[in-house]
């Protein structure tokens, strides 16, 4: 069946090649196929078509991390966090790779963020179990201020 969509979307390239809404879609194939560069490649032409894309951001990221470039898979959720002041989705990223990276701190800044714009009660209560999990870390790393487990910030 994907194999059908991937061909569709294919004649629909040759016939509209400006639609960006064409690659999203076939870097969302590539992306479940597990062909992530063809994913990056697609979600790239889509941004490049519109860099105001809703989520092309988010899927670059998810596909970079993926691969394992967790740095990239950074920026480019950082990116759509800056796009989206609003998006948990977002600041759950950044949470999830700054702690792949090892970066505790930082990963409570994110995960804080996130519990702060989150409006349903059972997502808030897993981003507060979450928390719970890396405050420790974060103190460890001798970062956390006196004032609720906020990162130092340095001056």
């Amino acid at each position: 069946r994907m194999d059908q969509a991937l061909d569709d979307y294919r004649r629909v390239m040759q016939i509209s090649p400006e639609l960006a809404d064409t690659y999203f879609r076939m870097g969302e194939i590539f992306l479940r196929r597990d062909q992530v560069d063809e994913a990056i490649e697609a979600y790239q032409v889509c941004g490049a078509k519109n860099p105001k894309y809703p989520r092309v951001r988010l899927r670059l990221g998810d596909a970079f991390y993926r691969k394992g470039m967790l740095e990239m898979a950074l920026r480019y959720y950082q990116g759509a966090a800056a796009d989206d002041d609003k998006s948990v989705e977002a600041r759950m990223r950044i949470a999830n790779t700054e702690h792949a990276l090892g970066h505790p701190c930082e990963s409570q800044e994110s995960l804080e963020a996130a519990r702060d714009l989150e409006s349903d009660t059972a997502r808030r209560e897993t981003i507060l179990d979450l928390l719970k999990k890396v405050e420790p870390d974060c103190r460890k790393k001798g970062k956390a201020a006196p004032d609720g487990g906020r990162p130092a910030t340095k001056r």
